[in-house]
């Protein structure tokens, strides 16, 4: 068994051996186009900057209602639902964008790409831009819900001391009457709440209830082109298609001689 398992050993050696130069042409075919790939492709170039994201909504919007997203320590639910979406799309320009949460307020934004680095530089700034303009709106719409509760809160206080108001002009009880009077003041006391909730609500103005700040910048840097792992993956791959290639010419090579000798035999 075990010279068997030898004799076929040597004769895989011997067929490499025989299309030794198939394997050496595959090798140098593969490493070659990887080669020119790398030095023909474009540099790629990366920026990143990091920013921090606040808000202020949550000081002047306490209602148990407020979305959590506004509550302050959730800048995260921010940012990973409305920035990526607020971002413009780069890609039609050869750019990719990448965002990392790297603390719950702070985001750093990447933009790469086979742009020029000027070119590079400007996708992330209009990036930013962007990004500050989406969640502007996002805030917008939190605003105007919060101020359309402070509005029927304000309503349903006014209706209800009006209501009654009316029942103490008709109620001949005294102790009731008294009553009805503590529960009107307490409501008073609730609706001048209401009503300075509401005013404040109404001065608000979007934009100043969230910051985006420009922490760091990076410079605008070339992207390394990872040439050795690529010819080496390259390499790798011509050996094993050559190997594959120098068995599959000696198959065919003998087959034709064995047919040949059939026919000089028949």
């Amino acid at each position: 068994m075990q010279q068997e398992y030898e004799l076929e050993l040597m004769d895989y050696l011997r067929v490499l051996w025989w299309g030794k130069w198939i394997v050496v042409a595959c090798f140098l075919l593969a490493v070659g186009i990887a080669a020119a790939f790398l030095w023909t492709k474009p540099p790629s170039y990366s920026v990143t900057g990091s920013y921090e994201v606040q808000e202020t909504l949550s000081l002047y919007a306490p209602s148990l209602e407020t979305p959590s997203l506004y509550v302050p320590p959730q800048y995260v639910a921010i940012l990973t639902k409305f920035a990526v979406q607020a971002l413009p799309n780069p890609n039609a320009a050869g750019l990719q964008r990448s965002m990392n949460q790297k603390d719950p307020n702070l985001v750093d934004i990447t933009i790469s790409g086979t742009a020029s680095p000027k070119a590079v530089e400007s996708a992330l700034v209009s990036s930013i831009a962007a990004l500050e303009s989406g969640l502007v709106a996002q805030v917008e719409q939190a605003l105007a819900r919060e101020r359309a509760r402070a509005e029927t809160e304000f309503e349903q206080l006014t209706g209800q001391v009006a209501i009654l108001r009316a029942r103490m002009a008709g109620e001949t009880n005294e102790a009731v009457c008294v009553a009805l009077g503590e529960n009107v003041a307490a409501l008073e006391m609730t609706l001048a709440g209401a009503s300075v909730r509401r005013d404040g609500l109404g001065t608000l103005v979007s934009k100043d209830l969230i910051s985006l700040r420009e922490i760091d910048r990076s410079s605008v840097v070339e992207v390394a082109r990872n040439a050795k792992t690529t010819l080496a993956l390259a390499g790798f791959l011509g050996l094993f298609l050559g190997t594959l290639g120098a068995f599959f010419a000696h198959y065919l090579i003998s087959a034709a001689r064995r047919d040949k000798a059939a026919c000089r035999g028949a």
